[in-house]
Order: C-alpha cells, then sequence, then structure tokens
C-alpha cells in the first residue's frame, strides 16, 4: 500500500513540476516573439471557421412531382414506430424531402387527383397491448400535416409484413380499400369524398386487393379463383363475379405482387410463368400465360418483385439458380418484358443487387430499387447505368417503394 502511494505521489509530482517549467517557459518567452510568431502559428492551427450552412425550414414541399417515391420503412426493430420516407429520386442533392409515420404493420397508398397521402395503422392503448384502434390517417402529400383520422370498425384490419395489396385506392380514387384479416378476410370500404367507412365486406379465403375497373376491387382466392366485385358510389356491392380457378397453387403459385397496364393485371408465379388478366371488361377476363423464364436457368426472386413503367413495359427481378425458398431472396438482375409482343427485351445488372423495384411513372424511364445495402439506388433505363443512391438507412427496414402518381 506504501508503495503504491509513493509511486502516485511520484507521478503526481513529476506532472506539477513539468507544469511548472512550461509556465516558466511560457513567462520568460519575449514580447517581441510573441506579437509576430504566435499569430502565424494560432492561423495555422485554427483557420477561418467555415461559414454556416443555411438550414431550410420549410412549411411545405415545393413541386411534388413523378420523380418522388413514398419509401416504406417497417422498422422491424421497433414496429410500432415505422414511418414513410419521402424521396426524390431526381434530384442532385437534398433528396429526403419529409417523412410520416405509419405505426404497426402499416399500409400505405396516396392518390394523385386529390393530393393526400393514406395510411392505415393500428395502435394500442399501452403501446404493445391493451385496447387496440384501427385507424386511417389522411395526410396533406405538400404539408405533411394530418388533415383527418377515420376510425376502422371492429379492429380487424390484416397485420402482416407489407404488400401494395393491403391497401388500394378505386381507379377514380372515389373510395378505399383495406384488407381485413382476423383469420377471416374481407374488405373495409372508405368513403374519400366523406371521408368516413361505408362498408365492410366478408370474403372468406381471399386475400390481397387488387383495384377493378372504375369504382371495384378484385382479390386471390385459396381455391385458385379470383374474385371480383363492383361498388356503387356509395361504396355497396352491385355486382359479383368469380373467374374459374386458374392459378395453379402447387405447381405454379403465384406472387401477390403484381403490376398494371392500361386495365391488364400482370403476376409472376414462383416457376417463372406470366400470368394476366384483363380488369377493363364487364368481368375479369383471363389472359394467356408467358413461360418468359422456361430453360433460362433463371426465376423470379424478391419481395416488391415486378413493377411496369409509363410505356408499359414489364420489369422483374431474376435470381440464377433459384431454388425452393429462394422466391424473396432478391437478384442483381432485371429482366425487362413486353407483355405484348411476349419478348425478353433485356436484362439489367445491378450494382448492389435489390429485393425490391418501382419504376417511376414519368416521360424518360426510371427503375428505382431498394438494394441488399439499404439504400435507394435509381437506374437510368435509356443508359442502363446508375444515377442516383439514397442512404444508406442502416437502420430501417425498407420494403416498399410507391412511385409517385402526383404530378404538380
Amino acid at each position: 500500500m506504501k508503495s503504491t502511494l509513493k509511486k502516485i505521489f511520484a507521478t503526481f509530482s513529476f506532472g506539477a513540476l513539468a507544469l511548472g517549467i512550461v509556465a516558466c517557459t511560457d513567462s520568460d518567452m519575449s514580447s517581441d516573439t510573441n506579437s509576430k510568431d504566435d499569430d502565424v502559428v494560432l492561423t495555422d492551427l485554427y483557420p477561418t471557421p467555415l461559414p454556416s450552412e443555411e438550414m431550410l425550414v420549410t412549411d411545405t414541399i415545393e413541386n411534388v412531382n413523378k420523380g418522388f417515391v413514398y419509401a416504406h420503412d417497417m422498422n422491424f426493430s421497433s414496429l410500432i414506430t415505422g414511418r414513410i420516407v419521402i424521396l426524390d429520386m431526381l434530384a442532385k442533392n437534398r433528396n429526403f424531402k419529409g417523412q410520416i409515420n405509419s405505426a404497426q404493420f402499416a399500409a400505405f397508398t396516396h392518390s394523385a387527383s386529390r393530393s393526400e397521402l393514406y395510411v392505415a395503422e393500428t395502435f394500442y392503448s399501452r403501446g404493445v397491448r391493451g385496447d387496440r384502434t384501427d385507424i386511417m390517417a389522411i395526410y396533406d402529400a405538400n404539408t405533411l400535416m394530418l388533415e383527418d383520422e377515420i376510425i376502422l370498425p371492429n379492429n380487424n384490419r390484416g397485420l402482416n409484413v407489407v404488400q401494395k395489396g393491403n391497401f388500394r385506392i378505386s381507379q377514380d380514387e372515389s373510395l378505399a380499400f383495406i384488407f381485413t384479416f382476423t383469420p377471416a378476410s374481407g374488405v373495409i370500404v372508405v368513403d374519400l369524398n366523406r371521408r368516413r367507412v361505408v362498408n365492410e365486406i366478408s370474403i372468406p379465403g381471399c386475400s390481397m386487393v387488387y383495384p377493378f375497373r372504375d369504382r371495384g376491387f378484385a382479390m386471390l382466392c385459396g381455391d385458385g379463383t379470383l374474385v371480383a366485385y363492383d361498388l356503387n358510389a356509395d361504396g355497396k356491392v352491385i355486382s359479383e363475379h368469380t373467374t374459374d380457378a386458374f392459378h395453379d397453387i402447387d405447381n405454379h403459385p403465384m406472387f401477390v405482387a403484381s403490376a398494371r397496364v392500361g386495365d391488364v393485371m400482370y403476376w409472376p408465379t414462383f416457376s417463372g410463368q406470366l400470368v394476366s388478366m384483363d380488369f377493363g371488361s364487364t368481368s375479369p377476363k383471363l389472359l394467356d400465360k408467358w413461360d418468359f423464364a422456361k430453360g433460362s436457368g433463371y426465376l423470379p426472386s424478391g419481395w416488391q418483385l415486378i413493377t411496369a413503367d409509363k410505356n408499359g413495359q414489364l420489369y422483374v427481378l431474376m435470381l440464377k439458380g433459384a431454388g425452393n425458398g429462394d422466391h424473396k431472396h432478391g437478384s442483381d438482375e432485371v429482366w425487362e418484358l413486353d407483355p405484348v409482343t411476349k419478348r425478353v427485351v433485356r436484362k439489367i445488372k445491378l450494382n448492389s443487387g435489390a429485393f425490391s423495384i418501382e419504376a417511376l411513372k414519368n416521360d424518360d424511364p426510371i427503375l428505382t430499387v431498394i438494394s441488399y445495402n439499404k439504400t435507394v439506388d435509381a437506374y437510368d433505363l435509356k443508359s442502363k447505368k446508375q444515377i442516383q443512391s439514397i442512404g444508406e438507412f442502416q437502420t430501417s427496414d425498407l420494403f416498399l417503394l410507391h412511385a409517385s402518381e402526383i404530378n404538380q
């Protein structure tokens, strides 16, 4: 103990002596030396500070356009605090435009004609437990301010990993459709003009929602059929249509992710077929299937793995050597398909791979992707070159991209 105290005291004394020497040396320096040389040294060590960066605070997002994407972050590490991130994929800088909340396996969609953003979400009175409340929140697309909240009945909104089919609006943008699951499935119908729930339809054995004709919706069913409903302006069913079984779930299961070109819906299958159906007719009409991946050694793979551009071309994530269980993996290759001529137009290599893709709705074809690195990247489809990479969102769980239909 005494030895240790002696060492501490010796160290303290040496430090004090050193400080004293420095102090004495500084005080003995001549005033002539201080006047010039010290100014030079200080200038070298401490240059003129950089000017303060201008902090931009704005109440509105200017020029919301078709270069924007709404990136859905589920936030798996804390599901009660998800978000929708608004990104300008074509801006050279300041791409992050804002965000809105999206709680507890939320679902998102938006309206071009109304410039509104919609979030269907769930809350519990004690955060992760307690009384449940399901709502549909309405935000202004320019200010991101909450405009209204619609309480959803029966607290039966489907809670699952995000899919676009969880929440859709009609083609005429007058009604919203929210998928329910308890586990009995169905759809809540919301009148967007009056901002209130107008119907709840029970549809056992069917899932996901796809807009049908002007004011209806369709769902895929477990027996291989598709059911479609026409609704009137009040959200009431006026006609129902059920197709023959066309979905070979055992041998050629379809992805629920889809793309739409005009009135035609497209779904890829696990085995590399493209299933298409005309949704513009009085009743859904099955079109010819196309075995576009036959003999290639590639299969569709990803989460949001199919998208369509403004010109009617389809894009599908394709994984080489994919086997059973690889259907969600994603890939570093995207195939461009012409669904009219049934031709693989080209194959596009991605620099960082991706598991979700979305084509922008502007005139120049741009493909946006959620990469394996959790960045949101953009590729110019004319040059096939990457033109943007935003992120890395390392604490986020981005799953879906929604290309903006709003063009102000």
